[in-house]
Protein backbone atom coordinates (compact mmCIF):
# COMPACT_ATOMS: atom_id res chain seq x y z
CA UNK A 1 0.00 0.00 0.00
CA UNK A 2 3.28 2.27 0.20
CA UNK A 3 3.29 2.87 -3.71
CA UNK A 4 -0.34 4.11 -3.23
CA UNK A 5 -1.82 7.90 -3.88
CA UNK A 6 -4.87 8.38 -2.43
CA UNK A 7 -7.32 11.17 -3.75
CA UNK A 8 -10.25 12.66 -1.48
CA UNK A 9 -13.34 13.94 -2.56
CA UNK A 10 -15.29 15.90 0.02
CA UNK A 11 -19.17 17.03 0.53
CA UNK A 12 -21.05 17.96 3.31
CA UNK A 13 -22.14 14.18 3.44
CA UNK A 14 -19.68 11.69 1.95
CA UNK A 15 -15.92 11.41 1.28
CA UNK A 16 -14.66 9.54 -1.28
CA UNK A 17 -10.77 8.06 -1.47
CA UNK A 18 -9.75 7.05 -4.66
CA UNK A 19 -6.81 5.00 -4.93
CA UNK A 20 -4.36 5.55 -8.14
CA UNK A 21 -1.76 3.27 -9.05
CA UNK A 22 1.82 4.90 -10.54
CA UNK A 23 2.04 2.51 -12.88
CA UNK A 24 -1.37 3.52 -14.67
CA UNK A 25 -0.53 6.83 -14.42
CA UNK A 26 2.63 6.09 -16.91
CA UNK A 27 0.47 3.66 -18.75
CA UNK A 28 -1.95 6.57 -19.37
CA UNK A 29 0.89 9.14 -20.55
CA UNK A 30 2.38 6.87 -22.98
CA UNK A 31 2.00 7.95 -26.82
CA UNK A 32 -0.74 5.60 -28.80
CA UNK A 33 0.12 2.23 -30.41
CA UNK A 34 0.50 1.93 -34.17
CA UNK A 35 -0.61 -1.78 -35.41
CA UNK A 36 2.63 -2.93 -37.32
CA UNK A 37 1.42 -4.25 -40.11
CA UNK A 38 -0.62 -1.04 -41.24
CA UNK A 39 1.07 1.57 -39.80
CA UNK A 40 -2.25 2.63 -38.52
CA UNK A 41 -2.36 4.00 -34.72
CA UNK A 42 -4.48 2.57 -32.77
CA UNK A 43 -7.33 5.08 -30.99
CA UNK A 44 -9.41 4.36 -27.85
CA UNK A 45 -12.42 3.76 -30.85
CA UNK A 46 -10.16 1.20 -32.46
CA UNK A 47 -10.32 -0.83 -28.65
CA UNK A 48 -13.88 -1.15 -28.59
CA UNK A 49 -14.69 -1.45 -32.37
CA UNK A 50 -15.96 -4.88 -32.58
CA UNK A 51 -17.41 -5.18 -29.26
CA UNK A 52 -20.67 -6.42 -28.39
CA UNK A 53 -23.35 -3.77 -27.70
CA UNK A 54 -26.52 -3.72 -25.61
CA UNK A 55 -29.58 -4.37 -27.49
CA UNK A 56 -32.25 -2.08 -28.44
CA UNK A 57 -35.34 -2.09 -26.52
CA UNK A 58 -38.36 -4.16 -27.59
CA UNK A 59 -40.90 -2.40 -29.52
CA UNK A 60 -43.84 -4.40 -27.49
CA UNK A 61 -46.98 -2.44 -26.21
CA UNK A 62 -46.76 -3.92 -22.96
CA UNK A 63 -44.21 -6.46 -20.74
CA UNK A 64 -44.54 -10.08 -20.36
CA UNK A 65 -46.21 -11.29 -17.30
CA UNK A 66 -43.94 -12.00 -14.49
CA UNK A 67 -42.32 -15.74 -14.26
CA UNK A 68 -43.81 -17.91 -11.85
CA UNK A 69 -43.33 -21.79 -10.58
CA UNK A 70 -46.19 -22.81 -13.20
CA UNK A 71 -45.20 -19.89 -16.03
CA UNK A 72 -41.63 -19.23 -17.52
CA UNK A 73 -40.70 -15.73 -19.88
CA UNK A 74 -37.84 -14.44 -21.09
CA UNK A 75 -35.95 -12.24 -23.87
CA UNK A 76 -34.72 -12.94 -27.15
CA UNK A 77 -32.14 -10.70 -29.02
CA UNK A 78 -32.78 -10.72 -33.26
CA UNK A 79 -30.13 -9.42 -35.37
CA UNK A 80 -26.96 -8.98 -33.96
CA UNK A 81 -24.91 -6.00 -32.60
CA UNK A 82 -26.59 -4.81 -31.34
CA UNK A 83 -29.72 -6.52 -32.80
CA UNK A 84 -33.54 -5.73 -30.44
CA UNK A 85 -34.83 -7.24 -27.99
CA UNK A 86 -37.99 -9.32 -28.41
CA UNK A 87 -40.06 -10.69 -24.97
CA UNK A 88 -41.33 -14.09 -24.77
CA UNK A 89 -44.05 -15.27 -22.58
CA UNK A 90 -43.11 -18.86 -22.35
CA UNK A 91 -40.40 -21.54 -23.72
CA UNK A 92 -43.04 -22.26 -26.83
CA UNK A 93 -43.04 -18.45 -27.87
CA UNK A 94 -39.26 -18.91 -27.65
CA UNK A 95 -39.32 -22.03 -29.93
CA UNK A 96 -41.58 -20.23 -32.11
CA UNK A 97 -39.58 -17.17 -32.34
CA UNK A 98 -36.59 -18.78 -33.34
CA UNK A 99 -38.65 -20.66 -36.30
CA UNK A 100 -40.15 -17.81 -37.60
CA UNK A 101 -36.25 -16.09 -37.58
CA UNK A 102 -35.41 -19.17 -39.41
CA UNK A 103 -37.68 -18.63 -42.18
CA UNK A 104 -36.00 -17.98 -45.26
CA UNK A 105 -38.09 -15.30 -45.94
CA UNK A 106 -37.57 -13.46 -42.55
CA UNK A 107 -37.46 -9.73 -42.71
CA UNK A 108 -38.76 -8.86 -38.64
CA UNK A 109 -40.37 -9.63 -36.24
CA UNK A 110 -42.60 -7.56 -33.18
CA UNK A 111 -43.69 -8.72 -30.36
CA UNK A 112 -46.66 -7.70 -28.22
CA UNK A 113 -48.64 -5.84 -30.73
CA UNK A 114 -51.50 -4.04 -29.49
CA UNK A 115 -54.26 -4.74 -31.79
CA UNK A 116 -58.45 -3.19 -31.44
CA UNK A 117 -61.04 -5.03 -31.89
CA UNK A 118 -65.09 -5.31 -31.51
CA UNK A 119 -66.16 -8.71 -29.06
CA UNK A 120 -69.77 -9.67 -29.94
CA UNK A 121 -71.53 -7.16 -27.35
CA UNK A 122 -69.81 -4.10 -29.05
CA UNK A 123 -67.44 -3.91 -26.77
CA UNK A 124 -63.79 -2.31 -27.98
CA UNK A 125 -61.17 -5.04 -26.51
CA UNK A 126 -57.58 -4.61 -26.61
CA UNK A 127 -55.59 -8.09 -28.19
CA UNK A 128 -51.85 -8.11 -27.82
CA UNK A 129 -50.10 -10.36 -30.81
CA UNK A 130 -47.48 -12.32 -29.19
CA UNK A 131 -45.50 -11.64 -32.82
CA UNK A 132 -46.15 -9.83 -35.70
CA UNK A 133 -44.13 -11.74 -38.32
CA UNK A 134 -42.97 -9.43 -41.38
CA UNK A 135 -41.36 -11.24 -44.25
CA UNK A 136 -38.75 -9.88 -47.25
CA UNK A 137 -42.25 -9.05 -49.51
CA UNK A 138 -43.53 -7.35 -46.66
CA UNK A 139 -46.73 -9.87 -45.63
CA UNK A 140 -47.16 -9.18 -42.15
CA UNK A 141 -48.71 -12.22 -40.26
CA UNK A 142 -50.33 -12.24 -36.68
CA UNK A 143 -48.64 -14.80 -35.07
CA UNK A 144 -50.99 -16.32 -31.64
CA UNK A 145 -49.25 -18.89 -29.82
CA UNK A 146 -50.96 -21.35 -27.77
CA UNK A 147 -51.15 -24.08 -26.21
CA UNK A 148 -52.83 -27.21 -28.14
CA UNK A 149 -55.08 -27.79 -25.16
CA UNK A 150 -55.95 -24.52 -24.88
CA UNK A 151 -57.63 -24.31 -28.42
CA UNK A 152 -60.06 -27.21 -27.23
CA UNK A 153 -62.16 -23.92 -25.37
CA UNK A 154 -65.16 -22.74 -27.77
CA UNK A 155 -65.20 -19.69 -26.29
CA UNK A 156 -61.77 -19.24 -27.21
CA UNK A 157 -61.62 -20.55 -30.87
CA UNK A 158 -64.34 -17.69 -31.48
CA UNK A 159 -62.24 -14.94 -29.75
CA UNK A 160 -59.68 -16.11 -32.30
CA UNK A 161 -62.09 -16.27 -35.06
CA UNK A 162 -63.29 -12.60 -34.44
CA UNK A 163 -59.99 -11.22 -33.62
CA UNK A 164 -58.74 -12.94 -37.07
CA UNK A 165 -61.76 -11.67 -39.49
CA UNK A 166 -61.24 -8.18 -37.97
CA UNK A 167 -56.84 -8.02 -38.13
CA UNK A 168 -57.28 -8.97 -41.78
CA UNK A 169 -59.28 -6.23 -42.73
CA UNK A 170 -55.86 -3.91 -42.68
CA UNK A 171 -53.91 -4.39 -39.53
CA UNK A 172 -52.17 -7.52 -40.84
CA UNK A 173 -52.57 -9.76 -44.05
CA UNK A 174 -53.30 -13.02 -41.84
CA UNK A 175 -53.22 -14.60 -39.12
CA UNK A 176 -51.83 -17.96 -37.34
CA UNK A 177 -52.14 -19.69 -34.64
CA UNK A 178 -49.13 -21.77 -33.96
CA UNK A 179 -48.99 -24.46 -30.96
CA UNK A 180 -46.33 -26.91 -29.80
CA UNK A 181 -47.59 -29.77 -32.55
CA UNK A 182 -46.49 -27.05 -35.36
CA UNK A 183 -43.08 -26.96 -34.35
CA UNK A 184 -40.46 -29.39 -36.84
CA UNK A 185 -37.67 -30.69 -34.13
CA UNK A 186 -35.24 -30.82 -36.97
CA UNK A 187 -36.32 -27.23 -37.74
CA UNK A 188 -35.99 -25.99 -33.75
CA UNK A 189 -32.69 -27.77 -33.73
CA UNK A 190 -31.14 -25.57 -36.71
CA UNK A 191 -32.91 -22.66 -35.56
CA UNK A 192 -31.24 -22.56 -32.55
CA UNK A 193 -27.63 -23.24 -34.15
CA UNK A 194 -28.34 -20.63 -36.72
CA UNK A 195 -29.44 -17.97 -34.01
CA UNK A 196 -26.55 -18.72 -31.92
CA UNK A 197 -23.90 -18.19 -34.89
CA UNK A 198 -25.25 -14.87 -36.25
CA UNK A 199 -22.40 -12.61 -35.11
CA UNK A 200 -19.89 -11.77 -37.40
CA UNK A 201 -16.45 -13.04 -37.63
CA UNK A 202 -14.86 -11.65 -40.19
CA UNK A 203 -11.55 -13.18 -40.96
CA UNK A 204 -13.73 -16.31 -40.98
CA UNK A 205 -16.68 -15.38 -43.14
CA UNK A 206 -14.13 -14.34 -45.85
CA UNK A 207 -12.53 -17.55 -45.76
CA UNK A 208 -16.28 -19.75 -45.86
CA UNK A 209 -16.61 -17.62 -48.37
CA UNK A 210 -13.63 -18.29 -50.60
CA UNK A 211 -13.77 -21.66 -49.87
CA UNK A 212 -17.17 -22.40 -51.10
CA UNK A 213 -17.10 -19.25 -53.85
CA UNK A 214 -16.78 -21.98 -56.64
CA UNK A 215 -18.72 -25.05 -55.01
CA UNK A 216 -19.75 -27.58 -57.93
CA UNK A 217 -22.22 -29.56 -56.51
CA UNK A 218 -22.42 -30.63 -52.86
CA UNK A 219 -20.01 -31.09 -50.02
CA UNK A 220 -20.01 -31.93 -46.57
CA UNK A 221 -19.25 -29.20 -43.44
CA UNK A 222 -16.59 -31.26 -41.94
CA UNK A 223 -14.92 -30.95 -45.73
CA UNK A 224 -15.21 -27.67 -46.15
CA UNK A 225 -14.50 -26.74 -42.57
CA UNK A 226 -11.20 -29.22 -42.94
CA UNK A 227 -10.30 -26.48 -46.06
CA UNK A 228 -10.63 -23.73 -44.16
CA UNK A 229 -8.12 -25.01 -41.91
CA UNK A 230 -9.71 -22.54 -38.95
CA UNK A 231 -11.41 -25.49 -36.33
CA UNK A 232 -15.40 -24.60 -35.00
CA UNK A 233 -14.14 -20.93 -36.28
CA UNK A 234 -14.57 -22.39 -39.84
CA UNK A 235 -18.27 -24.52 -38.99
CA UNK A 236 -19.42 -21.69 -37.74
CA UNK A 237 -19.23 -19.61 -40.71
CA UNK A 238 -20.26 -22.02 -42.69
CA UNK A 239 -23.01 -22.37 -40.65
CA UNK A 240 -23.58 -18.68 -41.19
CA UNK A 241 -23.62 -18.82 -45.05
CA UNK A 242 -26.58 -21.40 -44.48
CA UNK A 243 -28.38 -18.91 -42.65
CA UNK A 244 -27.68 -15.90 -45.06
CA UNK A 245 -29.15 -18.82 -47.60
CA UNK A 246 -25.67 -18.41 -49.73
CA UNK A 247 -25.53 -22.30 -48.86
CA UNK A 248 -28.82 -24.40 -48.40
CA UNK A 249 -28.78 -27.90 -47.46
CA UNK A 250 -29.01 -31.36 -49.47
CA UNK A 251 -31.44 -32.83 -47.38
CA UNK A 252 -33.85 -31.52 -44.54
CA UNK A 253 -31.77 -32.74 -41.54
CA UNK A 254 -30.14 -31.40 -38.54
CA UNK A 255 -27.20 -29.53 -39.02
CA UNK A 256 -23.95 -31.19 -38.41
CA UNK A 257 -20.26 -31.54 -39.82
CA UNK A 258 -22.00 -34.91 -41.49
CA UNK A 259 -24.56 -32.61 -43.27
CA UNK A 260 -24.14 -32.05 -47.12
CA UNK A 261 -24.82 -28.46 -48.40
CA UNK A 262 -24.47 -27.20 -52.05
CA UNK A 263 -24.57 -23.22 -53.20
CA UNK A 264 -27.78 -21.31 -53.70
CA UNK A 265 -28.96 -21.23 -57.23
Amino acid sequence: MNNLKTTAISSKEITIEMSIRPDLEILATQPPVTDPVSGHEETENDIFANAIRLPSESTGARTTQKSSGRKANGQVVIGSNPGRLVQLDSELEYKVALVLLAKPDFADLHDQVRFRWIDHTGKSCSHFFDFINISKSGERTGVIVKEASALKSERLQRKIGMISEQAVTGFVDRVIVVTQRDINPVDLHNAKLLHEVRHADPEADQVAEAVTSDLIGAATLADLTAMMKMGSRGFRALARLIRQQTLVLQNHEVVSYGSFVRRAV
